[in-house]
């Protein structure tokens, strides 16, 4: 028999020999590699997702705790729990001002109430801040802090939340100094919270929300720091993409807790909740430079950053959208292909293109988006600045420019244009296939998978 104690609801405590017993659940097979004498060389090795290795006991994530007891008991390995995890229960049932919750959002809802802890998996667009907002108004007279990773996103939640009716709210971030909770509901960038002194909000908090969960998967994260230093009873998750690789998935599920509600793109696309994609798939073209291009950097650069032949073909093909009205974005990764892109637009239509980059101020950004929604024929550049926390409903296409291989960027990408609306009901996903480089082809391969996963292809 092994013994399991809760200390808190950050940790869990096993001896040594115990921990023997159990450290296959928390942890994978990983490898790197070394420099040999002739080539590189794999090294494996198995990697382990402890909270704290002490000299006669050792901790693991609290979220982790029903991993840890369904594989003892998959193992016939008799346990015995001292402690017990607290959980705040719901009080009410969701009510926000001017709000009808769709059956779905009342089904996440009630996940997050039910559970007390965990992952909500849903595409983007599915109305995430109104789901989150109808989790806090179960709990009257508790404690939240909203976290996430941009100024676009805390912002646009803030205006949201004090439009639902919530009153005793702060905002901390993007020009709001960081300081010592004092209100019911914070919300917060991460950046802006990390720095505040972890006695000032340990047991300030009964609830705490994050927002896109994907950046809380690294074990030296920002969002690490702060919720393995605050005792929340109840944590919850956001995300289109949950983590799929090992790490990540014991990092947040231990720290969070696992998934507890999804509702995929796929499906949100069938209830006709989402626009549904159309792929549009063209071969890009490329210059003798390519040909050359031996490395990955070089065939970036002459493929994708530097090829007049391909950021031409994006080109046309956004005036194709605006000569039709139409508005659209296109992404890039590096500043010197959206500046390319920039310069050949203003060009062809005579007249000002906004390039979306992380030195534009928050204000301008705000402009951008509004122009992109309210005026016909629109189109902007963005990099990854604009991948999280921008609704532009009306999109009538995106270009995928840059290349990537990511599947939480490609779906984030995606995203910005499945919002439905009264005249519109699919959006167009402009794809270019790099097919004479294999650096490249590797990444156009990468990119076809997940649009078939999707069901797009």
């Amino acid at each position: 028999m092994i013994t399991i104690e809760i200390l808190d609801n950050i940790e869990c405590k096993v001896s040594k020999e115990d921990a023997a017993l159990i450290q296959p659940a928390i942890s994978f097979d990983a490898s790197y590699w070394v420099q040999g004498q002739y080539r590189k060389i794999e090294k494996k090795y198995t990697k382990k997702i402890w909270a704290m290795n002490g000299k006669k006991y050792m901790t693991f994530y609290t979220g982790s705790l029903q991993r840890v007891v369904n594989f003892c008991k998959e193992n016939k390995i008799r346990t015995k729990i001292i402690g017990e995890q607290l959980i705040v229960p719901a009080e009410k049932k969701p009510k926000i001002k001017g709000i009808t919750f769709r059956p779905d959002q009342m089904e996440l809802i009630k996940a997050c109430t039910t559970k007390g802890r965990g992952i909500i998996a849903g595409g983007t667009g599915i109305g995430k801040t109104v789901i989150q907002a109808g989790v806090i108004s179960c709990y009257k007279g508790f404690n939240v802090l909203l976290l996430a990773h941009t100024v676009a996103i805390t912002g646009q939640t803030f205006e949201r939340f004090k439009e639902y009716g919530f009153k005793s709210i702060e905002l901390f971030g993007g020009g709001n100094k960081a300081k010592k909770p004092t209100k019911q509901i914070v919300i917060s960038t991460i950046q802006s919270f990390v720095k505040l002194n972890p006695k000032d909000y340990v047991d300030y908090f009964d609830i705490v929300i994050c927002d896109e969960v994907h950046h809380v998967c690294r074990k030296d994260s920002q969002y690490k720091r702060v919720l393995t230093a605050m005792l929340a009873p109840n944590k919850f998750g956001f995300t289109a993409t949950p983590p799929k690789d090992p790490e990540g998935i014991l990092i947040s599920e231990g720290i969070l807790g696992p998934v507890i509600g999804e509702l995929s793109i796929h499906k949100a696309t069938e209830l006709g909740i989402l626009a549904k994609p159309k792929m549009i798939l063209k071969i890009a073209k490329y210059g003798p430079e390519l040909e050359n291009a031996r490395t990955w950097q070089q065939a970036y650069k002459h493929g994708i950053v530097e090829n007049e032949h391909r950021n031409k073909q994006i080109v046309d093909t956004a005036i194709e959208y605006v000569d039709k009205g139409d508005p659209v974005l296109i992404f890039v990764v590096q500043i010197k292909q959206g500046e390319a892109l920039q310069e050949m637009l203003e060009e062809r239509l005579n007249r000002k293109v906004a390039f979306v980059q992380g030195s534009m101020r928050g204000e301008t950004r705000k402009k951008v988006q509004s122009q992109m929604q309210k005026k016909r024929g629109r189109v902007a550049i963005a990099t990854t600045t604009w991948t999280e926390g921008t609704d532009i409903p009306g999109l009538a296409c995106v270009i995928i420019g840059d290349g990537g291989m990511g599947e939480t960027k490609t779906i984030q990408k995606i995203g910005r244009g499945l919002r439905v609306t009264e005249d519109k009901d699919t959006v167009d996903i402009v794809d270019f296939m790099d097919l004479h480089n294999h650096h490249l082809t590797r990444h156009t391969g990468f990119r076809l998978a997940i649009y078939s996963k999707q069901g797009w292809i």
